[in-house]
């Protein structure tokens, strides 16, 4: 099976990029699309790439006789397949009414990847003008001693990920980075931790052996991976170790974690394994190759060899480097791993990865400057997704919590020490106490936290350890999403607080905490307003509250000014004039908006403060608590942490602003 006339005639050194005016959207990970973005001209008039086949019918009958047509014959479909099925799915089915639906007939385009990488991507414009969608990606590889190996980067990815090849691979990425890149340690002679697997003083190279280091100096690398299933149990251990299984022995060894990977040469990741028994190396699913006969533009000439890359990554290369599917992104204690570790080999299920300060890389071509959550880079709040009124250090932090929430642990009370090694490297750069996972110069803004997504399952869940304060985000299962702009203005005030470690790891477990804090405190009540989702536990749980007493410690107030301040400050940034002028309006009816949102409750609060402070309703960053019923406990796991706003499940709350009161809370 031979190319087709129109395949050969691709320009591959010489495709188009996609243009900027096309902005990338995904709705569903499995369908990405793009929405063209400018006013300056029409989607119609500004050509998307190279013209390649222009229908499905012309694709298809090509796809008989043509390799290359038959591999993209194969993604078009999956991406139809893919469509048809989320159409089942009410929400997506409204938005592609609304906005997109697939062409009546399919042209297909073709150009660059937008990440850089060897390849092209297949285009074809949506029914609505202004939307194209992605039906498919082709990367380029070349084997090792391809004529072609220094034009392309990419390597055709063995089904064996523990093989001579792809450990040679692997070698090389680490050399290269040792010896070039300067934004890399060098990982040379330090001290090495406390005990070590000795693969070298055995004459038997397959056995292994403990040893305690004593403070000498050397070279080491670490592993990250997924713990056993089933716990080791203490009497089959022998009785050295069984002497040795002290809690205060791995407090200490948990408390320095942040040394233990951030000076390892080299950090293993076995990013496929979801428990210790699947080893490092992993055998991955073979691919499908097609050989590609190609004379570059100097005369060189060699075979390309070409493979369908994942949409989804294509059109956001950050999910590249998110590994989000891989077993061991699930693992809370793997965060700090990876982030700590100068340089990281991730074996993941599909191929191996190599990350650095410097770059990630994979085997098959991808390449992206730059790392995941770089604690070495330079900090600023436009690459986290968080914000915060005190530093761009803790909206970093902020980040990462968010990042971490979402991950497990196999045991509960590792909720603090599985960030201890992130958490010492912080508190110099916040430089502040760690109070309970929380900053002593943050602390309410770092109380405003709102549980989001839990990962509690509460159908196994039995553990009632104690694992933090219930003001803490350590206490809850889940995301906890923190941090604020500088348009929010606390109106707590933290008189007092106090914790109590149980190990000698200052940002470890903890036996108990509590905190004294004056503020307003305000009655509120359970509204009737209907929710969107609903359990038979919601109800029930709700009908409790119903018959408690309810108060809000107010916390927090946005600043109404400044918001529409600094929005009209951003608006207007590389616009023409006719745009400014519908900016410029936008941010009056915005004014108009702020003076109008409180009407009679408004002018009821700016009478109750003396008329300088605005404390609406539901605009307060707020706290719940039960007084009658659990007095003097922090109530989060009831009722959670609320940002008030109208159509919330609370009342509204009017008259004048009451007194400020001393609480402490456990």
């Amino acid at each position: 099976m031979n190319l087709c006339a129109l395949c050969r005639s691709i320009p591959f050194e010489r495709l188009p990029q996609l243009p900027s005016d096309w902005e990338c959207i995904i709705n569903r990970r499995e369908l990405p699309s793009f929405v063209f973005n400018s006013s300056l001209s029409s989607a119609l008039d500004v050509p998307i790439g190279f013209r390649y086949h222009s229908s499905l019918e012309d694709l298809a009958a090509s796809a008989g006789g043509c390799r290359l047509c038959d591999l993209l014959n194969d993604s078009v479909s999956g991406f139809s397949a893919s469509y048809r099925k989320a159409e089942n799915d009410p929400l997506f089915a409204y938005y592609e009414d609304a906005h997109l639906g697939l062409p009546s007939n399919f042209q297909f385009w073709l150009t660059k990847r937008i990440n850089g990488g060897d390849g092209f991507l297949v285009l074809v414009r949506a029914r609505r003008e202004g939307i194209i969608y992605l039906v498919g990606a082709v990367g380029f590889c070349v084997k090792e001693d391809s004529a072609l190996a220094s034009l392309y980067k990419g390597r055709p990815v063995e089904e064996d990920g523990g093989s001579p090849t792809t450990l040679d691979r692997a070698a090389a990425w680490v050399q290269n980075c040792v010896r070039n890149h300067e934004d890399c340690q060098a990982g040379g002679s330090i001290p090495l931790p406390s005990r070590l697997l000795d693969l070298e003083s055995c004459t038997n190279q397959k056995e292994i052996r403990l040893r305690g280091t004593g403070g000498i100096h050397g070279r080491y690398a670490a592993l990250s991976h997924s713990a056993r299933k089933e716990a080791i149990k203490i009497e089959e251990l022998p009785k050295t170790f069984q002497d040795a299984d002290d809690l205060e022995d791995w407090a200490r060894e948990s408390a320095n974690m942040a040394a233990v990977y951030s000076n390892a040469h080299l950090t293993i990741a076995a990013a496929h394994a979801t428990d210790s028994s699947a080893g490092c190396f992993n055998r991955r699913k073979g691919r499908r190759h097609i050989p590609v006969d190609y004379i570059t533009q100097d005369g060189t000439s060699g075979q390309l060899l070409a493979f369908l890359v994942s949409t989804d990554k294509e059109a956001a290369s950050r999910l590249y480097i998110e590994m989000s599917h891989e077993p061991l992104t699930k693992r809370a204690w793997a965060l700090q791993e990876r982030l700590l570790g100068q340089r990281i080999l991730h074996d993941g299920t599909d191929q191996m990865y190599y990350e650095c300060n410097h770059e990630f890389v994979s085997e098959d071509g991808f390449r992206d400057a730059g790392r995941y959550c770089n604690l070495f880079g330079a900090t600023d709040s436009g690459r986290v997704g968080r914000r915060s009124q005190h530093s761009d250090e803790h909206a970093f932090w902020y980040h990462l919590l968010w990042y971490y929430g979402s991950r497990r642990l196999s045991n509960p009370s590792d909720k603090l020490p599985a960030m201890s090694g992130l958490a010492r490297i912080f508190e110099s750069r916040v430089q502040a106490s760690y109070v309970a996972g929380l900053w002593s110069n943050a602390l309410i803004e770092g109380l405003a936290w709102q549980g989001v997504r839990s990962t509690k399952d509460p159908t196994t869940s039995t553990s009632q350890a104690y694992i933090a304060p219930a003001w803490s985000w350590a206490s809850y299962d889940g995301i906890a999403a923190t941090g604020q702009g500088k348009e929010w203005k606390d109106i707590a005030k933290v008189l007092d607080y106090h914790i109590k470690l149980k190990t000698s790891n200052p940002y470890g477990e903890l036996e108990e905490g509590w905190i004294m804090i004056r503020a307003p405190l305000v009655r509120v009540s359970l509204s009737d307003e209907p929710e969107k989702t609903r359990t038979s536990n919601d109800d029930a749980a709700r009908e409790l509250v119903k018959r408690l007493e309810l108060f809000a410690l107010v916390l927090q107030r946005w600043d109404k000014e400044k918001n529409v301040l600094e929005k009209s400050e951003q608006w207007g940034k590389g616009k023409s004039e006719e745009e400014r002028q519908e900016n410029r309006e936008e941010k009056d009816d915005v004014e108009k908006g702020a003076q109008e949102e409180g009407g009679e409750d408004q002018e009821a609060w700016n009478q109750g403060s003396g008329g300088d402070d605005c404390y609406d309703y539901f605009t307060w960053h707020s706290f719940v608590s039960v007084r009658a019923a659990i007095a003097g406990k922090w109530t989060n796991r009831l009722c959670g942490p609320q940002r008030d706003s109208k159509g919330s499940k609370w009342e509204q709350i009017t008259g004048a602003l009451p007194s400020t009161t001393n609480a402490s809370y456990h």
